[in-house]
């Protein structure tokens, strides 16, 4: 009972929460940008770019959000698809799609979503032979 009232106090808290937060930075040190951004590239279309990315450890792992912007629905939907198969991602959701005037009356659409990076695919691929 001393030892459950110890770790309640404050200053023990505290120090759990410092130990979470160096553990999810330990994490974060298995994670290569360049191939996240790798993985997600080789999914998308020619008429679909990455706008934004941002990281951050939750949960369920790494939680991904990032910004697209596609010439048409269709390369759109195709990123989409191609993003929901993957084994690098799952959890996938749109959170916001916006249009917006380009040059010479074009239109892009912009799509913000969310989804979780199985950290470590990479290296199962690569050991498989994939």
């Amino acid at each position: 009972m001393a030892l459950r009232r110890q770790l309640e106090e404050p200053e023990s808290r505290r120090i759990l929460s410092d130990v979470r937060f160096i553990d999810a930075l330990i994490e974060q040190k298995r994670l290569s940008l360049t191939g996240l951004v790798t993985n997600l590239a080789e999914l998308m279309p020619e008429e679909v770019k990455l706008s934004a990315l941002a990281l951050a450890p939750d949960s369920h792992g790494l939680a991904i959000r990032f910004v697209i912007t596609g010439k048409s629905d269709e390369a759109v939907e195709h990123f989409l698809s191609n993003l929901e198969e993957s084994p690098h991602f799952t959890d996938v959701a749109i959170v916001n799609e916006g249009f917006e005037e380009s040059g010479a009356n074009a239109e892009l659409e912009n799509i913000a979503c969310t989804a979780h990076y199985v950290v470590g695919s990479d290296e199962a691929s690569e050991q498989s032979g994939d």
